[in-house]
């Protein structure tokens, strides 16, 4: 039986970061998926305004 170094195991990735929602955010956006639209930074960081285009 040969001795082969074992590599540790990789860790599963990890879940994205669910943005916090406070019933008060709940109240004023009307749903949870209007929110994360709203709250979702990734998306406003990839829009560029019209006159950078």
């Amino acid at each position: 039986m040969p001795t082969e170094p074992t590599e540790p195991p990789t860790p599963p990735p990890a879940a994205p970061k669910r943005p916090r929602i406070t019933p008060e955010d709940l109240e004023r956006f009307g749903d949870e998926e209007q929110m994360r639209s709203a709250s979702d930074e990734g998306r406003l960081r990839d829009e560029l305004p019209p006159h950078h285009g």
